[in-house]
């Protein structure tokens, strides 16, 4: 039974019986597919049933992945292995046909919270500093996590461009829009690696559970995270014998006022009438011309 391996682990967690699971999980996952194609399916919010095994296989492979990387302490917190058992559970249930296996079993629900829990759960969190038992963390840390990582996106895309806000008629222009721009900008140097696409994709889903009130199963956040490591996370820029280390290192500025004119330029040309108001932070690695 696929069940077997999930009910081991959540009747009776430990790192063997988690062990025996990701085993399971590698062979259920198959071939493993590139990256291009997890990013892909993983920023999915929709889809057709003739892609649902792909998408399967894909989580299952993510699952994976993320039990891989998380540590086992957490084993000591029942209530939150249950948790995680019930999201990969879920799996079995969307893509997979559910009536060949017993999946019943699972009594948590981890997604589904009112709105006077998220109330009370987000006052405890602003007052104590703590939002209530193990599995409202879970619930609750992994929601907090993905509007954090929208905040962190939106400052380092609109801190690129040292824009504190830009206005079409009083009206704010958003994280969306800015992303059509900053990709035709010539005067940044972008490293390979950064794909402007795949983050358009993650800002869309981002908003799409944001918006839906709705926790992602924690191996797509963790996922998520993994790709957004490119333009949020520290590296190194190669300038002929000298290496920069940065955070910013993705991101490489050489003259800073023909990128703002250039930007300038574009977002007229885009949007019309764009009021900017500048600020005084790039987040970018900066390097002068004579460098």
């Amino acid at each position: 039974m696929k069940t077997e391996y999930l009910k081991q682990a959540y009747y009776s967690p430990s790192k063997e019986t988690f062990d025996a699971l990701i085993k399971y999980l590698e062979e259920l996952g198959g071939r493993k597919f590139k990256e291009a194609q997890i990013s892909n399916c993983i920023t999915k919010t929709k889809w057709q049933d003739k892609e649902s095994k792909i998408i399967f296989r894909v989580h299952i492979q993510t699952i994976v992945e993320y039990l891989k990387a998380i540590e086992y302490d957490f084993v000591k917190d029942e209530k939150l292995v249950q948790s995680i058992i019930a999201d990969i559970t879920e799996v079995f249930k969307t893509y997979e046909n559910s009536s060949v296996e017993d999946i019943d079993w699972i009594i948590l629900s981890t997604n589904v919270l009112p709105s006077f829990i998220h109330h009370k759960q987000v006052k405890g969190l602003f007052r104590d500093k703590n939002i209530g038992c193990s599995v409202e963390k879970n619930n609750n840390y992994d929601l907090l996590a993905i509007f954090g990582a929208r905040l962190a996106l939106e400052k380092r895309v609109f801190s690129l461009l040292k824009i504190d806000y830009a206005l079409i008629a009083d009206t704010p222009i958003g994280l969306s829009k800015m992303l059509e721009v900053i990709e035709t900008l010539d005067s940044i140097e972008f490293d390979d690696k950064l794909d402007w696409k795949l983050i358009m994709k993650i800002n869309k889903w981002l908003n799409y559970y944001i918006h839906r009130q709705l926790r992602p199963w924690p191996w797509t956040i963790h996922k998520i995270f993994k790709f957004l490591d490119i333009i949020l996370s520290s590296g190194v820029v190669e300038k002929g014998e000298r290496k920069i280390y940065s955070f910013y290192y993705s991101t490489v500025v050489i003259d800073e006022q023909k990128l703002d004119e250039e930007l300038e330029s574009k977002m007229k040309e885009k949007f019309g009438d764009v009021k900017i108001k500048w600020s005084h932070i790039r987040e970018a690695v900066k390097i002068k011309k004579s460098d």
